[in-house]
């Protein structure tokens, strides 16, 4: 389905001396109106700067925001993450960083963030919310520390397949029933979901790569 939101721009630097131009010219480059571009002349310590308050109100869903740096937005890297939050989850905005291309919302917001992000269902760090639940956050943990542990420890897939139940009747005991799960317990099941999976997937490909191996240096003896 194509975009049908408002394409903005912003553009941050510190003192009313430095120069700008650089971010103009990145905006302009991939198609920002001008008349959507937004300007700060101002520190980036906090949020409190009237041209992005009021870009926060102008944006609305399915918007397309572009920075060129995730500092032009901030500094202040916990408020960056809630900012993030407010604009791409609570407000539906995608955000694009042109310096940054894995920075788009567009490409891993759903695979990734594409959870509900409940504030009750989710972990804070220094009073921030994280960007993600208790159970993605999980997820990711798991799938980071398989990918990991991959070369050292070999699982047999029987045990792998044990680990994804205790998250999915987590999950399903807490859709059909009044059973209110715990974030530790939705982490902790989340990390053996994503550690099964993963290391599921892992030997997949490493049984195929062998697999191939061995038919072509068959095929290469036959030959």
């Amino acid at each position: 389905m194509e975009r049908i939101g408002r394409i903005y721009g912003y553009i941050r630097v510190s003192t009313r001396e430095q120069n700008e131009d650089r971010q103009w010219i990145a905006l302009r480059e991939v198609g920002v109106p001008e008349k959507n571009i937004l300007l700060n002349k101002q520190s980036g310590k906090d949020f409190l700067r009237p041209q992005y308050r009021r870009l926060v109100r102008k944006l609305k869903k399915d918007d397309l925001l572009y920075i060129k740096s995730i500092d032009r937005l901030g500094r202040n890297y916990g408020e960056i993450l809630e900012q993030w939050r407010l604009l791409a989850k609570e407000k539906g905005v995608d955000i694009v960083v042109l310096d940054m291309p894995l920075l788009d919302t567009r490409r891993w917001l759903p695979v990734f963030f594409g959870c509900h992000c409940r504030s009750d269902r989710s972990f804070f760090w220094k009073g921030k919310q994280l960007p993600i639940c208790a159970r993605c956050t999980g997820e990711l943990a798991g799938i980071l520390g398989a990918v990991i542990a991959f070369p050292f420890v070999q699982l047999v897939p029987a045990i792998c397949i044990v680990m994804l139940f205790p998250m999915l009747l987590d999950g399903l005991l807490q859709s059909l029933t009044a059973y209110e799960s715990k974030n530790w317990r939705r982490l902790f099941t989340g990390i053996l979901f994503g550690f099964g999976l993963t290391t599921l997937f892992l030997q997949s490909i490493a049984g195929a790569v062998d697999c191939g191996y061995r038919w072509g240096h068959s095929l290469k003896t036959y030959l």
